[in-house]
This record gives C-alpha cells, structure tokens and sequence, in this order.
C-alpha cells in the first residue's frame, strides 16, 4: 500500500484521525507506519492529529526518546502529554532493553553470536544510539567491525549523543565511533576532531586520519600538517600519506 503524505494532508483533523485509527492506514506494517507518521509530523499537522501520530508512535513501540523530545512544549498540551508519556515509556524499557541485548549476545557463542547481531540490525528504525553504544563496548573485535561496516545513514543515530560518548570511552569504542561518523558522513564529527587531536591512542588517531580524508581539504589540511608532527610515528607517517594525496588531489 502507497499513500502519499501529501494526499493524506489534504484531509481535515477529523479524517486525518479516522484514517489513522480505522481507514487504510491503519493497515500499514509497523516500519512503514512509522515512516509515514514521521512524514506527517514534519509537514505539519493539527494539535489533535499530532497528539494521536504521537500516540500511534508509543504504540508502535517507537522508542527514540530524542524524537519525541521536540514536542515536550507544543502550546498544546494534549500533544505535550503525548510526548511526555511516549518519553516516560522509552526510558523505562531502554536500560532493560540494552541490558538483555548485550547480555545475550555475551552469551552466544561462535556463528550464533553474529547471526543475533543481525537480528538486531535489522531494526534500523528501532536501533537506539544507546544500544549502539553499548554493542561498541563488548570485548568483541569482531562485532566492532560489523557495527562499523553496517551503522550507515539507513540508521536512526542520535549523532550528537555519539560524539559526547566519545569524551571518557576506551579507545575501541572512541576509534569506532569516529569510524561510524565518517561513513555516515556526519556533520557533527568536525567538533569533536579538535578533541581528538590530544588523543593518546594510535588506532583513534589513525580512524580520524581516515576521517579528515572526507572533509574538505581546505578544513582537513591543517590538522594533517599538525599530526605530521605527532609523536606517535604511525600517526606522523600516516599524516605525511594523506596530506602528500590531498596535494596530489586538491579536490
């Protein structure tokens, strides 16, 4: 089933109401529920059919407390209680949540533990920055690497949230996430790069190495001219590598 946004806007608050309590879209599996709500909240809609795609939201077990956060002071307060309760629900099922998820995959063993990640991804509208975050901190390389090659744009992230986790993680978890910013291209890893440039570790260094290659080369060029000098030696060698290619290719 296709409904367009745009068809559905052109209905009243009443029929807006019906069509998502008893007419056809009331129907829609859950992700593309989801995705259609969204859509609607950001066109623009009643205070009453907000509060109710708020409402559909928590229903549907929608659990990013971030995205319900900007209705808390709507001048309208049945659509600031809906937000209120949505957020009251996704805080007390998220440390549960990430709790039997990490617990579990430290139970499983061998191919099983991977086939259980990916179960996990698969919920890329449901899978929280916390989550996220608490997966980047297990003792498993190989389940860093996986987030790494998989945590694209398709993933709901709080990015904000991503770059203050790096201020006091293990080197692992800050070199990744530096790592998972830069596939997805961020706008928010610049503001952290200047943190970073006092990092003690290699492997964190090198992941923004790689980074600064994806920004523009008027911004990247100067920390790579700083890290030439860097004490540790495969960071200065590595510096030297990716200024010598942004000089070979300005643009």
């Amino acid at each position: 089933m296709d409904i367009a946004v745009e068809t559905f806007l052109e209905l009243g608050p009443a029929k807006q109401i019906e069509s998502l309590k008893e007419g056809e879209l009331s129907s829609l599996p859950r992700d593309q529920m989801i995705i259609f709500l969204k859509g609607a909240l950001e066109a623009g809609l009643s205070s009453k059919t907000t509060a109710c795609a708020l409402k559909i939201l928590r229903e549907l077990k929608y659990r990013d407390q971030f995205y319900f956060r900007k209705f808390l002071y709507h001048a309208d307060s049945s659509v600031a209680n809906a937000a209120r309760k949505a957020i009251s629900e996704a805080i007390e099922q998220k440390d549960s949540g990430i709790m039997r998820i990490t617990e579990m995959l430290k139970k499983e063993k061998g191919p099983s533990r991977m086939e259980y990640l990916d179960s996990i991804l698969e919920e890329k509208i449901d899978f929280s920055t916390e989550i996220l975050i608490s997966l980047l901190n297990l003792d498993d390389s190989n389940i860093r690497q996986r987030l790494v090659r998989e945590i694209n744009r398709d993933y709901h992230i709080d990015e904000p949230r991503l770059v203050e986790a790096i201020k006091g993680a293990v080197w692992f978890v800050r070199a990744s996430i530096v790592k998972i910013l830069s596939n997805r291209e961020s706008e928010f890893l610049p503001e952290v790069i200047d943190y970073l440039m006092n990092d003690k570790n290699v492997e964190v260094k090198l992941s923004m190495i790689e980074a600064l290659g994806r920004f523009d080369p008027g911004h990247a060029r100067a920390y790579l001219v700083r890290l030439t000098h860097d004490p540790l030696v495969w960071v200065k060698k590595q510096a030297e590598k990716a200024l010598a290619n942004l000089e070979r290719n300005p643009e």
